[in-house]
């Protein structure tokens, strides 16, 4: 799609009933097909001006078809994302999760912090849904457990499912009993990442020193 296609298409995003022509543009269709669509049912619901006039289709009609297109438009219809913060010291782990967040069928809108500090910081703002915590930190930096302390004393935080990353399985009982609800055990790839995320958002995990299951949506 070229920027002023994507430009035009974005315009349109507002209103409420959609010509066959505008349908065409923003789910990138022919309008033949689009007529067949609504011969067959394919399109459910429509209008029309008069027994021979111009075809409207309402907007949750359209937001239906991008839907099973799986075609995003900023201001009509987008993938949910799921919000996580990444607090983790080891540059390669923060590069694992900003390329697992682009992933086409579970999109997260992720924000990674090298410091339990500047993890902090960043939490109010994005209001994550899941935390993804190292345990261990610089022994000058404050640690995984001040994290969860913060974290579960904090109102508009203390619900949000975090996962604690750890080292060693001695390591976790401390992060459990300290408030995580599960554990993610380094090394892990990018499908266990996912999965993790993916099982504390969708609230199907348990308690467990690691979550490396196979299985992803």
């Amino acid at each position: 799609m070229s920027r002023s296609n994507a430009r035009e298409i974005q315009a349109l995003a507002g209103k409420a009933r959609f010509k066959i022509s505008e349908v065409s543009e923003i789910l990138d269709a022919p309008i033949q097909t689009l007529h067949t669509w609504l011969k067959v049912g394919k399109i459910r619901r429509h209008e029309r001006t008069s027994s021979t006039g111009t075809y409207l289709i309402p907007r949750s009609e359209v937001i239906r078809l991008l839907r099973i297109a799986g075609r995003e438009v900023p201001g009509l219809w987008e993938k949910e994302k799921v919000r996580v913060l990444l607090i983790d010291d080891d540059p390669l782990i923060r590069k694992l999760g900003i390329e697992a967040a682009k992933s086409a069928s579970f999109p997260m809108q992720l924000e990674a912090a090298a410091t339990v500090e500047d993890g902090l910081l960043v939490a109010p703002v994005l209001g994550p849904e899941v935390v993804l915590l190292d345990a261990t930190f610089p022994r000058n930096r404050l640690q995984g457990e001040s994290a969860l302390a913060f974290i579960r004393h904090t109102k508009l935080l203390r619900k949000v499912k975090v996962i604690a990353i750890i080292d060693h399985p001695a390591k976790t009982a401390r992060m459990t009993k300290a408030g995580a609800n599960g554990t993610l055990m380094k090394p892990f790839d990018l499908a266990e990442f996912r999965t993790a995320i993916y099982r504390q958002w969708k609230g199907s995990a348990k308690l467990t020193s690691s979550l490396k299951s196979p299985a992803w949506p």
